[in-house]
């Protein structure tokens, strides 16, 4: 694995668990213990990415269950969580008690380690634009004020993660430092910018609104962000980044996805 772009040093990587059917699975692949499996993987990223900069950070998404398997805590430096409160049945809609309380226990385990955990949520009826309504408002303070209680980071966002979400009452402190990794108190999640604002103007956006911690994507349209873009987002924002990568899953929707993929 070559890092392309050396100014991140930060991987946020996608991780929904495999689920094989039966049918037409070789025996070999059926014996597989694929939660074993993406532990390995994961491991092996964050040795050789460590192995080349020992302050490369390592957060999956999802997948907190994982955590039950040895070394994969080991491997990490956080965790990203979607849906815990909001958005696990659909847009707008509570996330049902049982599986919070089930997410909960396993990013317990997170938080006792000493790592970081991110969760994000998706109060927003519509899936590209946020409306701060009097239905919604209370969904966000819900959020805010559950994932708080747990020693988690909240965020809420709409599902595109195409809008730079600023909830009320929630606005970030602009930095005036490079912050640690133990010090980031909120962060955005944003993955594409929307198509009414260039390239240019979603990174000075985005640097001036003042969170500790950014998730963003590796490119946009116009390709990979170069080190010289990365290095004046991290200078202008004292906030530390994440770059997007999916690797528990093909992204067909993606703007890079290639039709031969298959």
């Amino acid at each position: 694995m070559t890092c392309r772009n050396t100014q991140f040093y930060r991987l946020y990587l996608m991780l929904p668990l495999i689920f094989i059917a039966s049918t037409g699975c070789s025996n070999d692949l059926l014996d597989l213990d694929f939660r074993q499996e993406m532990v390995n993987f994961v491991s092996e990223i964050s040795d050789y990415a460590k192995a080349v900069d020992s302050t490369f950070l390592v957060f999956p998404q999802n997948a907190s269950e994982l955590s039950s398997i040895s070394g994969y805590l080991d491997a990490v430096d956080g965790i990203g969580q979607e849906d815990i409160y909001y958005g696990y049945d659909g847009d707008g809609q509570k996330t049902p008690a049982d599986v919070t309380a089930e997410l909960e226990d396993n990013l317990k385990s997170f938080t006792d380690a000493g790592k970081l955990v991110l969760t994000v949520d998706y109060p927003f009826n519509d899936p590209e634009i946020p409306a701060f309504t009097s239905e919604i408002i209370p969904r966000i303070n819900d959020t805010y004020a559950r994932s708080s209680e747990n020693g988690f980071v909240p965020y809420c966002a709409v599902r595109e993660l195409s809008h730079m979400t600023v909830n009320p009452g929630y606005e970030p402190e602009v930095n005036n430092y490079p912050l640690a990794l133990d010090s980031v108190t909120d962060f955005i999640y944003i993955l594409q910018h929307q198509e009414s604002i260039t390239r240019s103007q979603f990174l000075d956006s985005l640097s001036r609104l003042g969170f500790d911690l950014i998730v963003m994507d590796y490119e946009d349209e116009g390709g990979p962000y170069t080190p010289e873009e990365i290095a004046e987002l991290k200078q202008e924002s004292k906030a530390i980044l994440l770059a997007y990568m999916s690797i528990g899953e093909a992204e067909n929707y993606r703007f890079y996805w290639e039709e031969d993929w298959g």
